[in-house]
């Protein structure tokens, strides 16, 4: 699965549709500020996402990290891959990491490509300019969550892509992207 990343919850919001998925997590996720006091309830909670952590940078790391992503889907598991490699609460989808999409075309992996959307401001991630403190502090963010009567989220799942449909990795990859985007700005407030 190919998906954007709005916020910390898009996790477990698709492991609520699809229980036994594997998360492509970078490494340092459990090392965040924000998640230092909670070490504890942190690791017991990452654990159950079935994680294949990535060590941002590490050409090592990263050849290591295909090889498990392609352990899990040769055995019939699947594995989410948030291309954006990080949340963006702002703006469209930013453009995707290449590694997923080079695995996917070379053995010619189906990819589920699927947009997230939040119909309420509950996005966390990179700090810009109209950031509000729960936008990028992740305990304001529970507490704003948690506040709010109502939490829509909408997750559309688009039409599988068949890899060797696609001239290269690059086609592959753009067009993936082009469909989670269209869908991420046609979706109106109801």
């Amino acid at each position: 699965f190919i998906v954007n990343h709005k916020n910390w919850s898009d996790p477990g919001v698709l492991k609520s549709i699809f229980p036994n998925l594997h998360f492509v997590a970078k490494a340092e996720i459990g090392k965040q500020s924000d998640f230092k006091y909670l070490s504890y309830f942190t690791n017991k909670i990452l654990n159950v996402f079935d994680l294949i952590l990535y060590d941002r940078g590490s050409k090592k790391n990263g050849n290591n990290v295909r090889q498990l992503i392609k352990k899990e889907l040769d055995k019939g598991n699947s594995v989410v891959v948030f291309a954006e490699g990080s949340a963006y609460p702002f703006g469209g989808v930013k453009d995707f990491y290449p590694g997923s999409f080079e695995l996917a075309f070379e053995n010619n992996y189906i990819i589920q490509p699927i947009t997230i959307k939040y119909m309420t401001d509950i996005t966390y991630g990179e700090v810009k300019k109209e950031s509000k403190v729960h936008n990028f502090n992740i305990l304001k963010n529970i507490f704003k969550s948690q506040k709010n009567k109502k939490n829509d989220v909408h997750v559309t799942i688009h039409k599988d892509l068949v890899p060797s449909e696609f001239e290269d990795p690059i086609h592959l990859k753009k067009y993936t992207k082009y469909v989670i985007e269209k869908e991420l700005i046609n979706r109106t407030l109801d």
